[in-house]
This record gives structure tokens, C-alpha cells and sequence, in this order.
């Protein structure tokens, strides 16, 4: 355990959790929605930004928005939905085995626990007039976090043991073709989003506390919602070719809940801390840029280059507001706001698939992604780094009936901090993860 003059000034990681921190169709789609919302749970791409949904965007990971043509073009380009043949329905559902390690200068070690997440979504979508028009539906789970450490982590005082962020997108679009060349689609992105944080506080370290005092525990469970837009293009200037452009808007997502304080010492309760209080604080969730071109070798084989910019600089500092239990922060001299300072990042990918025979097809791509997390505000509730993806997949497709299976490997980079705002996070940091999706759709 930290003597009291080390955790007097410490700044507690709560704070800096996040870096620093047709009827048949209709009745399908909502019953696989609820089914998204209870099953949800948190994974990581860059930042709080989940892996790509559906089997085809993680097969095709490197380059999913010039070729994408089912009905999970909803979240990849909206405007591809004019090329499905019919009303089509898919279920999806993402397994992701992260882990991360840590070992501090002084050989202080950590491993997250429970590294098995799920990531459901569902798609609908219904083309009208020949494929000139119409309308779809998605529920995604585009940004979320899941990280538990043992509640003795070396960084007990200073970090979450346990931090939980799922988001959830409900996002009907409309999808139109303009002209036999181009398509345009655009949707309404409605974020509904849970924030959960549990972390051990030390009573001894407050003003007033006795050496005799026990640890407690500080938690806050909030939710809240936002909306934002979408809108995707597709352009085919000549037969085998086509360039798509992608736009998500930002979404700021306010969040209400309570906040809860386990163990109270008589000093705390004497400086005014109470067992409950209300919380709020605020998500800036970012604007997401893309770019697609995709070329068709031959019948079999097709090649797309992706190109992302991603936004994170608009989370510049997360402020939480626990009403009169502030002092639980300002007595260890720590601040309700936290800087994040993330940075803009951007993804490059290559991506294709091989047409394997009449109804089997090979999928296949590469992305890098960045880390928008600064080395001085890195926290161990979001352990990130630079990231090489490597994907692939197998989809079949006969009469009504589409299955895709895909895999991916995450690689990080290390990451070796010496210059953290906390310098209970310096050291060095090892991450890895598996990705395995599964879809299913049928058309109608």
C-alpha cells in the first residue's frame, strides 16, 4: 500500500478513465435491435473506437466502402445499398479477445481480466422502384470500451479497476440512385451510450484520515443520448471502377447518472462527502472521414484501397461533476477536469476478395490504424497504441441465403511511457487481439 504522501497528490484515474484518458423485415430488424442492446458489450479498435461491424467490414477491414453490397452498407456507405437486389436481413455478432499487460520500471505488473467481449449488430434495408430508392435500418455498437484489472493493481489508487462505455447506434438511412453511375445514401445517426467506472479509494490519504481508516470504493453509472448524420457516395466513372466518399458527423453524448462512495471515513463524511450524489460529464464523439476506391481485376478478383480521418482531437478533456462528493477530489489535490488532448489520426487499409467458385468467395485486407492517445495522457483504462490489422474471410452465398465467417488479429505496437501526467502509469504496456465475426442475412 502508498504511504499517505504519495497518494495525497495523486491524480485519482477515475478522472482519466478515457485516456488520460417491408413488415416481415421491420419485425425482424426490431426484435435483433433489442437483441443488440441487451447483448452489447464493449471492444477497442483506435481510441474508444470499436472494430468494424458486420463480417464483411472485418474481412475487408483495409477497404469496405467502394464494394460493400449488403445490407451492412448501412454503417460502411450507405450509397451501396442500391445495389442489393431485394429486401434483405442480416444478423451479425463479433467475438473480441483483448488482453493487455503492464509492467511498471520497478517490475510492478498488471494483466486485464474477462478478455472475451461481444459486439452484436443488425441491418435491414428495403429497395424500392427497381433499386432507384429506399430505406434502411441499422443498430451498431460503433464506440465502447470494456477494461477490468484485478482491484489490487499496482495503479489501484490511481486508475479504474473496472470501466465500462457502450455505445449504441440507431440508424435508419434513405439511399437513392441519381444517375446508372452514381448513388448517394444518408442516415440519421441516434447514440444512445452507458458509462460505468468502479475504482478503490484511499480513506487513509484523505485530510483528517487515520492510518486505521480502510479503502472504499468511489463507482458512477450514467447513460445518455445524442444524434448526429451520415452520408455516403459512390461514383463508377467507367465499368470496374468506382471512388466512394463516406461522412459520420461528431456526436456529443451528456451523460446523467449517480455517483457512489463506499466506506466513508468520519472525515470524509465531515468534509461534506456523502454516500450518493448526482454525476454528469460529457463525450465528444468524433467526426470520421472516408475514402474508397475500388477497382475490378477480372470476375473473380477485386482490390480496394481505404483511406480514413478520424477526429479525436474534439476530446480535448473529460469533466466530471459529482455535485458535493467534488471533495473526495479536491482534498487528494486532484481536478474534476482531466486533460486528454487526443490527437486526429487517420487509417490506411488495402483490402479485396477472390471469387472462389459459384458460390463461395475469399475475403482479405490490411489496415494501419493510429492511436490518437498522447504518451502524457495515456491511461491503463484505455491501454492503446499504433495497431496493424490483418483480416480475412470466407463468404457463401446460394439463393436467399448469405453466411459470412471472418477473423482478424490486431497487432500493437509497445508502448514504453516515461513522461505520464501520472507517473504511476509509466512503463511498459503490451497489447493483442482476436477478432472472429459471423453473419448471416436473408433476402426476401
Amino acid at each position: 500500500m502508498l504511504c499517505r504522501q504519495h497518494l495525497h497528490g495523486a491524480r485519482l484515474g477515475i478522472l482519466s478513465w478515457a485516456g488520460g484518458a417491408g413488415g416481415r423485415i421491420g419485425g425482424q430488424a426490431g426484435l435483433l435491435g433489442l437483441l443488440a442492446i441487451v447483448a452489447a458489450d464493449a471492444a477497442r479498435g483506435e481510441g474508444f473506437r470499436n472494430p468494424p461491424a458486420g463480417a464483411f467490414g472485418l474481412g475487408r477491414a483495409g477497404g469496405r466502402i467502394a464494394h460493400v453490397e449488403d445490407a451492412s452498407a448501412v454503417a460502411h456507405n450507405p450509397a451501396n445499398l442500391t445495389r442489393l437486389q431485394g429486401p434483405e436481413a442480416q444478423a451479425s455478432l463479433m467475438l473480441v479477445h483483448l488482453v493487455a499487460d503492464y509492467r511498471s520500471p520497478a517490475g510492478a505488473t498488471a494483466r486485464t481480466r474477462d478478455p472475451w467481449k461481444i459486439l452484436p449488430c443488425t441491418f435491414a434495408a428495403v429497395p424500392f422502384a427497381q433499386g432507384r430508392w429506399g430505406l434502411g435500418f441499422g443498430v451498431t455498437v460503433p464506440f465502447g470500451l470494456s477494461i477490468l484489472y484485478p482491484p489490487d493493481a499496482a495503479f489501484r489508487y490511481t486508475a479504474p479497476y473496472h470501466n465500462d462505455l457502450k455505445v449504441i447506434n440507431f440508424n435508419p438511412t434513405v439511399f437513392a440512385r441519381l444517375h446508372d453511375r452514381l448513388s448517394v445514401g444518408a442516415g440519421v445517426d441516434v447514440f444512445y451510450s452507458r458509462l460505468s467506472l468502479r475504482q478503490i479509494y484511499p480513506w487513509l490519504a484523505f485530510p483528517g484520515g487515520g492510518l486505521g481508516d480502510p479503502d472504499g470504493e468511489m463507482s458512477l453509472k450514467g447513460s445518455g443520448a445524442g444524434v448526429g448524420g451520415n452520408l455516403g457516395l459512390t461514383w463508377e466513372p467507367v465499368d470496374g471502377h468506382r471512388l466512394a466518399f463516406t461522412l459520420r458527423s461528431p456526436v456529443e453524448v451528456n451523460y446523467e447518472g449517480d455517483f457512489h462512495v463506499s466506506g466513508l471515513s468520519a472525515a470524509g463524511l465531515a468534509a461534506g462527502a456523502t454516500p450518493r450524489s448526482e454525476m454528469k460529464t460529457r463525450i465528444a464523439f468524433p467526426t470520421i472521414l472516408g475514402v474508397g476506391y475500388g477497382v475490378e481485376l477480372s470476375k473473380k478478383l477485386r482490390f480496394e484501397v481505404g483511406f480514413e480521418w478520424i477526429q479525436f482531437s474534439r476530446f480535448h478533456s473529460l469533466a466530471l461533476n459529482p455535485g458535493n462528493n467534488a471533495v473526495l477530489f479536491t482534498g487528494l489535490g486532484a481536478s474534476p477536469v482531466i486533460p486528454q488532448n487526443w490527437r486526429d489520426t487517420w487509417t490506411l487499409g488495402l483490402a479485396g476478395d477472390w471469387k472462389l467458385g459459384r458460390d463461395w468467395t475469399l475475403l482479405f485486407g490490411y489496415q494501419h490504424y493510429q492511436s490518437p492517445v498522447p504518451d502524457r495522457t495515456f491511461s491503463p483504462s484505455i491501454p492503446d497504441a499504433n495497431q496493424n490489422a490483418l483480416t480475412g474471410g470466407l463468404a457463401w452465398r446460394r439463393g436467399r441465403h448469405d453466411l459470412k465467417v471472418s477473423y482478424g488479429a490486431v497487432l500493437y505496437d509497445t508502448r514504453r511511457l516515461n513522461n505520464n501526467l501520472n507517473p504511476a502509469f509509466n512503463g511498459r504496456w503490451g497489447m493483442m487481439v482476436h477478432l472472429i465475426s459471423a453473419a448471416y442475412a436473408c433476402r426476401f
